[in-house]
């Protein structure tokens, strides 16, 4: 029921869900204390509820349930030191505890748990080297390195987890044709491998676009087979948001603007419905930065400051004491957008701070000096 809620972006009604599980499995520990499936439930539970926290922007609250999830999980696998789906769930959480350590400017933290996740899963490989349900866990683990291998300045390290990634998941996806999650991740995937190549010196202006065409048709046939779904809807309209960015810079001006309107309308409706999930804020400022963008090379200047300040908007409360590169980088572009060199170049100084080096971010603020 978490997970329904969860999809549906009733957020609320998902955290009392799951703290109601959490209850329930700490009454089932307390009844059989040294039973170790209930040390389990209990990890699934804290796990949980930190992956909810980590999706609402509130690192600092998610990483002391993945913590607690990781110590329970971690007891349960030393007492079944064989179980796979244990294995496999701790691998999980070390992730998780990852991505908050990410977002609170621990980057080297981040990629040593990754590390630890990798460790994991391609030990399950090596015991279950055919079982789709492994190589996932493997295709998340490379997809998890990439991104911090792209916030610390490397787009080959990233673009080779991806490529392997890609192959990986295209095998799987062909065994189970059925199954529509993996196949919208093997959509993300690809999106992800086409906007490092089209950053790559040598690539054509817009030659990419008819690839993330494709990506686009894609997420938005499977879309329409659970539209209520914000998550694919969200993906979705990132990938017309990428679309829309390789039309314009391969010239087609109108095509581009087209994608990138419906993109913005999706995004601010899921936005509307759901103001406190950061990934969907994220994804609009994405879009709105660019359609600035766009609008400055046309000489629109005044719908170019308009959407930065709709985008400053979404960011200013959250910015004063935030070291999440993900909220960061957009912030140094919104306010160079702005003129407002003061606060974007506090934002830098923390960026440097943490290590952050996206090379598409240094490319841009490159341009600024």
């Amino acid at each position: 029921m978490a997970q329904i809620h969860k999809d549906q972006n009733n957020w609320t009604a998902a955290e009392d869900d799951l703290r109601g599980y959490l209850k329930d499995a700490d009454l089932l520990h307390r009844y059989d204390p040294d039973n170790p499936e209930w040390w389990v439930e209990q990890s699934y539970a804290h796990n949980n509820l930190g992956a909810l926290a980590q999706t609402r922007g509130k690192p600092a609250q998610a990483a002391p349930s993945f913590v607690a999830s990781i110590a329970l999980k971690r007891r349960a696998l030393d007492r079944t030191p064989d179980s796979a789906d244990v294995a496999v769930e701790l691998a999980d959480s070390y992730s998780w505890l990852a991505s908050a350590r990410e977002s609170l400017g621990e980057l080297d933290e981040a990629r040593r748990l990754y590390e630890q996740e990798m460790h994991l899963v391609l030990r399950l490989r090596e015991r279950y080297p055919g079982e789709s349900m492994w190589i996932n866990r493997h295709v998340r683990a490379l997809q998890h390195r990439a991104l911090i291998s792209l916030a610390l300045g490397s787009d080959d390290d990233a673009l080779r987890d991806y490529d392997a990634a890609r192959q990986l998941f295209m095998g799987i996806v062909a065994q189970d044709p059925n199954n529509h999650i993996w196949q919208v991740d093997l959509a993300s995937v690809e999106q992800e491998r086409l906007r490092i190549l089209g950053r790559r010196a040598g690539t054509r202006p817009g030659a990419l676009a008819p690839q993330l065409a494709e990506v686009h048709r894609t997420l938005q046939a499977l879309l329409a087979l659970d539209p209520k779904n914000a998550s694919w809807a969200r993906r979705e309209a990132v990938a017309r948001t990428r679309l829309a960015g390789a039309l314009h810079s391969g010239g087609r001006t109108q095509a581009a603007a087209h994608e990138l309107d419906e993109a913005l309308a999706r995004l601010r409706r899921l936005h509307q419905d759901n103001p406190s999930d950061q990934s969907l804020r994220l994804a609009l400022i994405d879009a709105l930065l660019q359609s600035a963008s766009m609008q400055q090379q046309q000489g629109n200047l005044n719908i170019n400051t308009l959407s930065c300040r709709q985008a400053y908007g979404m960011i200013s409360a959250d910015i004063e004491l935030t070291k999440d590169y993900l909220v960061l980088d957009p912030w140094v572009r919104i306010n160079l957008c702005l003129q407002n060199h003061q606060l974007a170049e506090s934002a830098v100084k923390r960026l440097q701070q943490i290590g952050y080096r996206d090379p598409a971010y240094v490319r841009h603020l490159l341009t600024y000096r």
